[in-house]
C-alpha cells in the first residue's frame, strides 16, 4: 500500500481538529480573519525560504501558486460560512463531495482511468455523504449552508489538481527536484500569497492592525498558535500527498474526515445524533475499502 495513504490519514486527523478550532471562532471573528489566522504563523519562514531558494522559482510557478492560493482561500471561506449556518458534521460531509468532483475532473481533463466498479464505489461514498449530512431540500437555511459546503468541495477538487500540476511543473524545471522539495516550495509560495491576499484585504477594510491585535489577544494568543501549528503541519502534508500520490485516491481516503466529524460532532460539540448516520458510516467505509481494493488490483 502506498505510503501516501497513511500520510493522508494523518492529514485528515489534523484537519478535523483545525476545523474544530475554527468553528469555535466563527462567533468572534469574521471569516477572512479566521482564515488569516491559519497562514500568519508560517509567513516569516516562507519569506526566508523563498529568498534563499529563489533560484528554484520562475514566473509561471509563482503564477500557478497564486491561483492555488486564491482557490484555497475561497474554498476555506465558503466552508466557514457553511459551518456558521448549520451542524458541523453536515457541513463537513457535504464539503467531501469533492471526491465526486475530483473524479469527474480527473476523467475529463487529466486522463485518469476508472473502471465501472470504481465509479460504483464513488457513488456509494457519495450516497453515504448525503446520508450523514442529513441533507434537506425544504429548509432554506440548510439549502444555503449546503450550497456553500458543496461549492467548497468543487473548489477544493480544482485546487488539488492544480496543486498537483504545479508541483509537477516545479520538478520539471528543476532537474534535482523531488516530491518533498517540490511540495515544500509550493507550501511556502502559496502561504506567501495567502498572506499577501488576506493582508491586502484587511488593509482595504482598514482593519489589519485591529484584527491582528484581536487575534493575538484572544485566549492569550493560544488559539492563534494552535491553529497556526496544526494548519501548517496539515497543509504541508496535503501538499506532499497531492504531489506524491493520485489526487482521486487522496480525496477518497480523506472521506474518513466525515467519520471523524461525526465523532467530534457528537462527543465534543454535543450535537444531536441521527440514526441514519450509522448506515452512512457503513456505506462510507464499504465504498472506501472497495475503491482502494479496486485501485490496488488495477
Amino acid at each position: 500500500m502506498p505510503h501516501y495513504y497513511f500520510l493522508t490519514l494523518l492529514a485528515v486527523v489534523l484537519q478535523i481538529f483545525r476545523h474544530l478550532e475554527q468553528k469555535k471562532l466563527v462567533d468572534h471573528f469574521d471569516k477572512s480573519t479566521i482564515t488569516l489566522m491559519r497562514f500568519l504563523l508560517p509567513l516569516p519562514f516562507a519569506v526566508v525560504y523563498l529568498i534563499i531558494f529563489k533560484h528554484f522559482l520562475d514566473w509561471r510557478f509563482l503564477l500557478l501558486s497564486a491561483v492555488v492560493s486564491s482557490l484555497q482561500i475561497s474554498g476555506g471561506i465558503l466552508l466557514l460560512k457553511s459551518l456558521s449556518k448549520q451542524n458541523f458534521a453536515n457541513s463537513m460531509a457535504l464539503a467531501h463531495t469533492e471526491l465526486l468532483f475530483a473524479s469527474i475532473l480527473g476523467v475529463c481533463f487529466f486522463k485518469q482511468k476508472f473502471t465501472l466498479l470504481m465509479f460504483v464505489a464513488i457513488i456509494v461514498i457519495l450516497l453515504a455523504v448525503f446520508l450523514i449530512s442529513n441533507f434537506k431540500f425544504k429548509s432554506k437555511n440548510i439549502n444555503k449552508a449546503s450550497f456553500f459546503a458543496t461549492f467548497s468541495g468543487f473548489i477544493f477538487a480544482c485546487q488539488a489538481f492544480l496543486m498537483k500540476e504545479t508541483s509537477m511543473y516545479f520538478i520539471k524545471i528543476n532537474a534535482g527536484g523531488n516530491d518533498f522539495i517540490s511540495a515544500l516550495t509550493l507550501f511556502f509560495a502559496v502561504h506567501l500569497f495567502h498572506n499577501i491576499f488576506l493582508i491586502t484585504h484587511k488593509i482595504t477594510q482598514k482593519k489589519l492592525f485591529t484584527e491582528v491585535k484581536k487575534i493575538l489577544q484572544y485566549e492569550s494568543g493560544l488559539s492563534f498558535i494552535k491553529i497556526g501549528v496544526i494548519s501548517s503541519i496539515c497543509t504541508a502534508l496535503w501538499y506532499y500527498v497531492y504531489t506524491a500520490g493520485e489526487v482521486v485516491m487522496v480525496k477518497a481516503i480523506s472521506q474518513l474526515e466525515v467519520l471523524l466529524a461525526i465523532i467530534v460532532s457528537h462527543f465534543i460539540l454535543k450535537e444531536k445524533f441521527i440514526l441514519k448516520e450509522v448506515l452512512g458510516i457503513v456505506l462510507l467505509l464499504a465504498g472506501l475499502f472497495l475503491l482502494i481494493y479496486l485501485k490496488e488490483i488495477m
